[in-house]
């Protein structure tokens, strides 16, 4: 099925209508379609068209809003079975070699017109007002979630830590399956890859939160604690560091 035959039901006109002049499904989406394919200017699809300014902004409306309140979810969405995501990680897994990975997240900033109110807000560090977008996408780079509801300035970590996709990794609402990676050590889970502003979180299935986890932990704590911490220039102390810590990771470690 076309994307006109499953728009239909939604933007077709009334047939009801008296309106002889009354656009049609495939009309409204060649409009819509043209004003999308760049950086977009109603005026010159509007002559392009022969109807008037107004006309094409509300066209771009109804088709953007159906679009994404009927076929967004038919079309971006996370796996919601453990079979899918089983194939998710499966396909990850054999063009990229990252095992137990399901896709990648990253932030990008659409370009807006300055808004009349709060416009510092948008202002982003690329020096032009956006929205900051955040998606999550699969090995092909298809979209399978996509937050746009932050201004240009706030961090892509921000977005994440309020976005939906982090609170079901960390409820556990998607389907998590578990693989043994060494031997010896305790499965783990699926996973999303972003750069750093993405913080190393372990999400969900706390109640056996991986040894290697709660190990890096203790060797923080004990690090902090200690009377002459850390990053030394010093080849004696940064030795003397380098011993103390592999005995006790040779303590906690298992066989």
């Amino acid at each position: 099925m076309d994307l006109a035959e499953q728009l239909k039901p939604y933007i077709a006109p009334n047939p009801k209508s008296p309106n002889y002049r009354a656009l049609s499904t495939e009309k409204k989406l060649a409009i819509t379609l043209y004003y999308l394919k760049d950086t977009g200017s109603l005026l010159l699809t509007a002559n392009c068209f022969g109807i008037a300014v107004n006309t094409v902004s509300l066209i771009i409306t109804q088709v953007c809003k159906n679009i994404v309140y009927h076929l967004g979810p038919i079309y971006i969405s996370l796996p919601k079975t453990k079979t899918e995501m089983r194939q998710k990680v499966a396909e990850f897994e054999s063009k990229f070699g990252m095992i137990q990975a399901f896709g990648c997240i990253d932030g990008t900033h659409v370009p807006i017109a300055c808004p009349v109110e709060n416009s510092q807000d948008y202002f982003c560090y690329k020096q032009y007002y956006s929205m900051n977008v955040q998606a999550v996408c699969d090995y092909k780079g298809m979209f399978m979630d996509v937050e746009c509801v932050w201004p240009g300035s706030i961090h892509n970590s921000k977005v994440f830590a309020n976005s939906s996709i982090n609170r079901k990794l960390r409820n556990g609402s998607l389907p998590g399956i578990f693989q043994s990676i060494l031997h010896g050590y305790e499965k783990i889970g699926t996973y999303i890859i972003g750069d750093p502003a993405y913080p190393l979180t372990p999400f969900f299935d706390y109640d056996s939160v991986n040894k290697q986890v709660q190990l890096t932990k203790d060797i923080e704590e004990t690090y902090i604690n200690q009377p002459n911490p850390v990053y030394s220039n010093n080849t004696a102390e940064g030795e003397f560091t380098r011993t103390l810590l592999t005995s006790y990771i040779s303590e906690c470690l298992p066989n």
